[in-house]
């Protein structure tokens, strides 16, 4: 198991505390359960185990074993994945990296994408710590789009977790940033406290990096206490010692020195200690003793340090050196000293750690009094130091600029997203606009069908309407025809001439009413009739009835006015009755004479005007007295128009009637 005790990244394989204290009797239960039934729990239950003790080799052995007699794709290619991290274990990379492989060809094989995202994750992280980014991107990347595929939230949040650690190892800041604002995200449905610790972790070493160290202290001092609520002690303890890390940029040794005390204290607790991963953190420990001036303790440290037997990882050599210099430094051993720091200026290691042996060794020399060699490592560790602050400042630089086009890009996408908000928005109302726009449409165009139909069907009702009228005129107007017929006859059957005389008064109203029902058949609509012409017919038929040259009729009736057929009944027998009676009577003894006949129109008012130049009325004629059938008629006929009939003064006889149009 690989442990990196200082800046802790990407995923740490944890083994369940219980592990730590299992026998072999218990060992071969499990053995025993696995016969009976081949599990992926109990398998991994049983490589822990293996993985734990340090037994390595038997965990292979027992893995290759049951892998001949499996015939599930799925278990085989989860086997594959327990190799991987058992050679992992052993610092077997490319071992481990074939198990891997392996297991990714049957997953792929098998369209088993649970298995795959897993395995290509953990391939992922070898590439990685051997600083193969793009091959580690893209498998990470992959297993992302496994997780996203299988709807596997909490996978998808450890590949976040990886690619945080992945960037941070590269100092992008910006991108391991972005990756935990989408492990925050995808936490937000996943609701694990341990994602959300680890991302408080994982935000203060970025803040370490950039020179926030207040910042970061109190997001360490925020992942400490979630860890603590999952009673997650071995993560208190990485969190506990990155925080004296930081700590330490900002020379506040003491609190550093507490803090990697309990860090230590907890990683005693934890389940996890072990001599040899012991022995890993105590270099740090020593350099924090040594910042505080606790010489006495930190050469016990060291002693305790040295004699534990335990192999020792590469990636420690220089730290370890480092820490041996310091310690013969302590001890006197100036010569010794001064040449394994004379060795360590010539090799990579961290800047701080350089910085710290410059000056060790610059005292050294000043002791020796060799003041042109302290000069040169003044010089050293002064351009070092500057260095790493204007590299500091450049990642903080970069990170913040980064980070302000960020705000700006999310501006600019704020504002496109509400501008784009905006026109739906305008589109929605003017489709809400188009659609009222085409109800109303809709609506005045049904409207107008509707009253188009009605008037359609109004016309035709009223063009039948007209034709029944018309046929109706026609029909009595043959009817008054034959009833004239009949007055005919009998005039010639009977002799005496007042009988006959009053026969043809008979007829001559008839023809009156005939030659109003004859004239409403001949027009287009059978309700009104031309005034003029019909008064015309009217002095006609009177004169064929009553031959008098010595009489003239004269027709000043308007051009153009317009009779109804109920006005045209009474007006036509009240000239008639008037006309006869004029003819009869205004003039005896064959004395010449004119009657006129004048119908004009005012406004909506009509005016019948009837006059002669006879003899006129008597001189105790009393409108009101009279028996005359003739005037009593005329009387009838106006009030039926709901006329004004008056008698003028005249030369002869004068009458006229108003009547409403």
């Amino acid at each position: 198991m690989k442990t990196y005790p200082f800046i802790l990244i990407g995923i740490i394989f944890t083994v369940s505390n219980c592990f730590s204290q299992i026998p072999d009797s218990l060992r071969h239960i499990l053995d025993t359960a696995y016969t009976y039934k081949a599990k992926k729990d109990i398998q991994t239950t049983i490589t822990n185990y293996y993985d734990s003790h340090r037994k390595i080799e038997e965990g292979l052995l027992f893995l290759d074993s049951i892998q001949k007699n499996t015939k599930n794709q799925s278990l085989i290619a989860w086997q594959y994945l327990l190799k991987g991290n058992l050679w992992s274990s052993l610092n077997k990379v490319d071992s481990a990296k074939s198990q891997l492989k392996r297991g990714i060809k049957v997953a792929e094989k098998n369209n088993d994408f649970s298995n795959l995202a897993g395995l290509k994750m953990n391939l992922a992280n070898h590439y990685k710590e051997n600083n193969q980014t793009k091959k580690a991107l893209e498998l990470y990347n992959q297993a992302l789009t496994n997780y996203r595929k299988l709807n596997d939230i909490s996978g998808e949040c450890r590949v976040h977790i990886n690619l945080v650690g992945l960037y941070l190892g590269q100092s992008n800041f910006f991108k391991a940033e972005n990756h935990i604002d989408q492990l925050l995200k995808a936490n937000k449905i996943e609701q694990s406290p341990f994602y959300a610790a680890s991302a408080a972790m994982f935000q203060a070493m970025i803040d370490t990096s950039v020179g926030n160290y207040e910042l970061a202290d109190k997001r360490y001092q925020e992942a400490f206490d979630r860890y603590g609520d999952l009673d997650n002690v071995y993560y208190q303890f990485v969190s506990t010692i990155n925080r004296s890390i930081n700590l330490g940029h900002i020379e506040k040794n003491k609190e550093a020195l507490d803090a990697y005390k309990k860090g230590l204290e907890l990683f005693k607790n934890s389940g996890f200690y072990s001599d040899w991963e012991w022995k890993l953190i105590q270099p740090g420990y020593i350099r924090v003793l040594l910042k505080n001036n606790k010489k006495k303790e930190a050469l016990k440290v060291y002693n305790d340090f040295l004699a534990i037997e335990s192999p020792v990882k590469k990636t420690y050599d220089y730290n370890i050196a480092s820490i041996h210099a310091h310690m013969d430094k302590i001890k006197g051993k100036t010569n010794s000293a001064i040449k394994q720091f004379e060795t360590l200026k010539k090799e990579k290691g961290m800047a701080d750690l350089k910085i710290a042996n410059y000056k060790a060794l610059e005292k050294l020399y000043v002791a020796n009094k060799n003041w042109e060699q302290a000069y040169n490592l003044q010089s050293l560790r002064i351009h070092l130091k500057d260095s790493v602050a204007n590299e500091t400042v450049k990642r903080k630089t970069a990170y913040t600029s980064q980070k302000i086009g960020l705000a700006q890009k999310e501006k600019e996408n704020l504002e496109l997203e509400l501008q784009k908000e905006k026109q739906e928005i305008l589109l929605v109302n003017q489709s809400k606009k188009n659609r009222l726009l085409i109800w109303i449409i809709s609506t005045i165009l049904i409207v107008l069908t509707i009253i188009f139909w009605l008037l359609i069907k109004s016309n035709r009702q009223q063009k039948l309407i007209i034709a029944l009228q018309k046929e109706m005129h026609h029909r009595i107007k043959n009817n008054l025809g034959i009833i004239d017929a009949f007055l005919e006859v009998a005039k010639e059957e009977f002799d005496e001439t007042h009988f006959e005389s009053k026969l043809s008064e008979i007829q001559q109203k008839i023809n009156g009413i005939y030659e109003v029902h004859n004239h409403l058949y001949q027009t287009e609509n059978g309700l009104k009739i031309p005034a003029r012409r019909y008064v015309n017919q009217l002095i006609d038929k009177l004169q064929d009835t009553f031959p008098d040259e010595t009489v003239t009729i004269e027709n000043e009736v308007s051009e153009n006015l317009q009779l109804k057929a109920e006005t045209s009944f009474c007006l036509g027998l009240i000239v008639n009755e008037f006309l006869t009676n004029a003819i009869k009577h205004a003039f005896p003894n064959q004395h010449k004479g004119a009657v006129w006949v004048q119908l004009t129109q005012n406004k909506n008012e009509g005016i019948l005007e009837l006059k002669d130049n006879g003899i006129g009325f008597s001189s105790d004629f009393n409108i009101d007295t009279t028996t005359s059938f003739g005037l009593r008629t005329i009387q009838l006929l106006s009030r039926q128009l709901n006329g004004n009939f008056q008698i003028m003064e005249h030369q002869g006889v004068r009458m006229q009637i108003k009547f409403p149009l």
